[in-house]
Order: structure tokens, then sequence, then C-alpha cells
């Protein structure tokens, strides 16, 4: 054990050896590079995979509808491994959000406001997140009966909700289009 004694107070401090710091960082963001330089100079680094689809129903004890997000969040995640590398995968923590039974808005709203946002944030995916998004057919339908629909446009990304009418017509004013 090291002691050190405090500059301003003259108070003797210690960490006992048993003692684990645990950080997480994102190596997607870029913005606190500098940071993360210096975190991973004075640490050991353990990378931390998101967890596999199996585990995350297990622990979730989730609806139909909720494994079918997840098997659509995993099949993404292999995407971008394959493509953009691993550290543009999506992390699990975001379904731990969610209620027990979560509805199709609650499922909706995982996408629009929590997972949309990491891929518009990822440097490395601009002008590529809706062939991301729509990389197998059963991504594609998967969003469509969700009732999601993705477009790239000149100012980014655009995620919104498709009315059912919409999907039918194949027309939309995108009322609730995100844009980035």
């Amino acid at each position: 054990t090291i002691v050190a004694t405090l500059h301003y107070s003259g108070v003797k401090f210690f960490v006992p050896r048993n003692l684990a710091v645990v950080a997480t960082m994102n190596s997607a963001d870029r913005s606190v590079s500098s940071l993360d330089q210096a975190v991973l100079r004075r640490f050991k680094v353990r990378r931390v995979e998101p967890l596999a689809p199996s585990e995350l129903k297990d622990l979730l004890s989730c609806n139909p509808l909720l494994a079918e997000t997840i098997d659509a969040w995993d099949s993404l995640n292999k995407h971008l491994a394959m493509r953009f590398g691993p550290d543009s995968m999506l992390g699990h923590s975001y379904f731990f959000d969610l209620p027990h039974q979560p509805s199709n808005k609650d499922i909706q709203s995982l996408w629009l406001e929590s997972l949309c946002p990491q891929l518009r944030a990822n440097g490395r995916l601009q002008g590529q997140i809706v062939e991301a998004l729509s990389s197998t057919s059963s991504l594609s339908a998967y969003f469509a009966g969700l009732g999601l629909s993705f477009a790239e446009t000149s100012g980014g990304f655009v995620a919104s909700v498709v009315t059912p009418a919409e999907v039918q017509t194949g027309s939309s004013d995108e009322p609730s289009a995100k844009p980035d």
C-alpha cells in the first residue's frame, strides 16, 4: 500500500491493494481522445463486448417484441463489426432502461432516442447509416414492422416513425423526423 499526504490538509491518504477501479470509455467518441490517451497510459485496458443476445434475453425476461429487437440489434452489430470494426458496435446498456414489458412505442423510442443517435455520433458511419440499418432483409422487415423509416439527406441521417397508412402508400411527411 502506498500512503500519500494530501498537500493542503496534511491528511494521510491511501488506496488499499484490493481496490479495483473500473471505468468505461467509448473508443468511437473522438471528442475526448486526449483524455482517453491519458487514461490508457495509466491503467490496464480490458475490452468488454456487448452481451450475447441469449444472455441479454435471459437477463431481461423479454416479451416477443423485445426478443425480436435484441435479434435486430445483434444483426446490426454483426454488420457494423464486420464493415467498420468492433468499436462501431452498439452496447447493450440501453436495453436495461426499458420497461419490463416494452410496448411498440418504447422500442421505437429506444431506436430513435438512444441507438440511432449513437450511430449518428460515430464519424466512421457518416453517409452509411441507412445501408447499415437495412444490411439484411430481416433488418429491413423488422424496422418496417416497427414503423420506423430511415433516410440519408444532405443534412445528415433522419429517422422517423411512419404510420401504417404511410407504409401502404409509400409516402411520409416525416412529422416525427429526428434530423442529425
